[in-house]
């Protein structure tokens, strides 16, 4: 499994089920303690007559504008989606107040094909971002650690 063990993370992960790992369409930041992931800019999205996949091709990188990331099947979707909600810091009841938007978005699967799922996205604007905030270029929050010493290079 994965590399970041997050409290949240360990406490759900014998009701999840690797799919595989995938992209989806948004930039990446580093706010120090946690990553902010925000939606693409539409212009990024695909057309009506453009695929996720030729929309990349066009831009001419298939990383530009993309974040990488673990693709599960939730067993128990409201017990899991529960925790998680509580860890990102997101209140349905109370979004404009939340930390973090819960969204459903297409998964580009590394593997092949696509898939909806649920995702985490910053709730404030990108605008708002302190200036120490650091652009993930590569959309990889793990590869990110890793290349900065925070995480171990193999997972074990």
């Amino acid at each position: 499994m994965s590399s970041f063990r997050s409290e949240a993370r360990q406490r759900v992960d014998a009701v999840l089920e690797r799919i595989g790992s995938g992209l989806i369409r948004a930039l990446l930041y580093d706010l120090g303690p946690y990553p902010a992931a925000f939606p693409a800019p539409v212009s990024a999205l695909p057309t009506r007559h453009h695929t996720y996949s030729e929309t990349l091709k066009d831009q001419g990188s298939t990383r530009q504008n993309t974040v990488s990331g673990e693709v599960h099947r939730m067993s128990h979707p409201q017990w899991v989606l529960r925790d998680l909600d509580e860890f990102e810091g997101y209140d349905a009841n109370r979004p404009d107040s939340s930390l973090f938007i819960r969204a459903q978005t297409t998964v580009e699967l590394v593997d092949g094909g696509s898939v909806d799922a649920w995702v985490y996205f910053y709730a404030r604007p990108l605008e708002s971002l302190p200036a120490s905030a650091k652009r993930i270029e590569s959309g990889n929050y793990l590869t990110y650690l890793r290349l900065r010493g925070l995480l171990p290079h193999h997972d074990t």
